[in-house]
């Protein structure tokens, strides 16, 4: 529906094939790089609808790169895509992603961190339990987050400080996963209470949504950034509202440009795919609203811009390079995979097969990762065991990670190198309030250490 030619790529609203391919002609003269004439031949000649429907899936994406080059590459050759042959028969994986998805599910920005779980599924597959190398780690420790617990800690993080700010506020009514806090002792209210006038101070004796600010530090493909938008946009309706009803239209049309915007959210993520979808997510998010709150004819072209908000690194260890660890004599430094064994010769038990090594990596110049500055900061961190971290991530991560944070023990699962990270910026005051989903072992000894240091 956002498509300037306005004919849909992979489905039709009517049945059977692409939309696209019945309006080829029509396309041909929207789309970069095709040849109209040749695109009226293949239509015609009734029997080359596949070739034909690859030439206009290449030149689509193409389209798409100019407005989302961080996402679409611009492709010289079909070929580049690796496209399969079959992409029109009832059990290609265009035919499946239709008939599987039902329509409704496809208008909920959603999907594209279940698509993505599934792209990597395979890969979290080959690696799991193996040494990994850095661009790997992804695979081995990224979980999509349901939007119920996103709602969950957002709620109780961004919505509990506006809440705090503006106590006639009735949107809590509206979040069906705000928990009112437990009644605090004066001494630890009064605390509070100060935080609360020090960050409203800062805006000028009201609290702006337009100025609140959120890092996800391990965001995936954005569904945690994609949440608080939409919250951001309610609060920012919700101050719009008031002023109406209170009849002050110049204060209202004073706020006009001063809106929620994406540049508000930031987040830091490892995998390049997964930081171009985020950035995708969010601009989806944002086009949603604006339609549903301004029309469609609003949309000023560029659709898409590219703030930059996701950075594509990792969020606790920064290194100059990643280079093979070598020992004494030159030689690469290998171990046992992990995962693959032999029968033994005499007991025929499973045995570690030696011949199935990997190499070992060296960081150089490790250190502490930096974090944007952000009033909030959320998310769902990877989540790995304190013993199963070297065989998943590597010695030579692992040494590098725990030389870097001294202060978190070596027995800590590595979730827990975000929430000291955060809980250090919540400290010093440069974040108001972190929330995360962290491993249910938090309560045990050899995470509780890392939490009771902030006791």
């Amino acid at each position: 529906d956002y498509l300037g030619h306005g004919h849909r790529v992979l489905s039709s609203r009517e049945g059977g094939l692409p939309e696209v391919i019945a309006h080829a002609t029509d396309v041909a003269g929207s789309l970069p790089g095709l040849n109209t004439a040749q695109i009226a031949d293949m239509k015609l000649a009734g029997n080359q609808d596949g070739e034909l429907y690859r030439l206009l899936l290449v030149a689509q994406c193409n389209a798409l790169s100019k407005a989302m080059p961080f996402l679409f590459e611009r492709i010289d050759d079909e070929t580049e895509l690796l496209l399969p042959d079959n992409l029109l028969r009832t059990d290609s994986i265009v035919a499946k992603l239709v008939a599987g998805v039902p329509e409704e599910d496809w208008a909920e920005v959603e999907i594209i961190g279940w698509l993505y779980q599934f792209y990597i599924s395979e890969k979290k597959d080959q690696v799991i339990g193996k040494v990994v190398k850095s661009e790997d780690i992804p695979a081995a420790t990224q979980l999509f987050t349901p939007n119920w617990i996103v709602q969950y800690l957002v709620q109780n993080s961004v919505g509990r400080l506006w809440l705090m700010a503006n106590p006639q506020s009735t949107l809590a009514n509206e979040w069906p996963y705000y928990i009112t806090p437990a009644e605090q002792t004066p001494e630890v209210q009064a605390q509070l209470d100060a935080l609360i006038q020090t960050r409203v101070r800062e805006d000028g004796d009201t609290l702006n949504p337009e100025s609140i600010t959120v890092l996800d530090p391990a965001c995936g493909s954005g569904n945690f950034l994609y949440v608080t938008l939409e919250h951001l946009k309610r609060l920012e309706g919700e101050v719009m509202n008031q002023l109406e009803a209170l009849g002050q239209t110049q204060e209202r049309l004073g706020l006009e440009g001063e809106t929620v915007t994406l540049q508000q959210l930031r987040g830091i993520e490892i995998n390049e795919r997964a930081a171009a979808l985020a950035e995708l997510v969010l601009w989806i998010g944002w086009l949603q609203w604006h339609v549903r709150t301004r029309g469609l004819a609003s949309v000023a072209e560029p659709v898409v811009h590219d703030y930059g908000n996701i950075e594509h690194r990792d969020a606790v260890l920064a290194y100059d390079r990643a280079e093979l660890a070598t020992d004494e004599s030159g030689q690469v430094i290998t171990r046992w995979d992990g995962t693959t064994f032999k029968k033994h010769p005499v007991t025929g038990e499973d045995v570690p097969d030696e011949a199935a090594q990997v190499p070992q990596w060296r960081y150089v110049n490790p250190r502490p990762a930096e974090w944007p500055a952000a009033d909030f900061i959320v998310g769902n961190p990877p989540f790995i065991g304190a013993g199963p971290m070297r065989a998943a991530l590597g010695d030579g991560y692992v040494q590098a990670l725990r030389a870097t944070w001294t202060d978190v023990p070596e027995s800590a699962d590595f979730v827990m190198y975000w929430w000291h990270h955060a809980a250090c910026l919540v400290r010093s005051g440069a974040a108001r309030r972190f929330g995360f989903i962290t491993t249910n072992s938090l309560r045990q000894t050899f995470n509780r250490r890392v939490v009771q240091s902030w006791w």
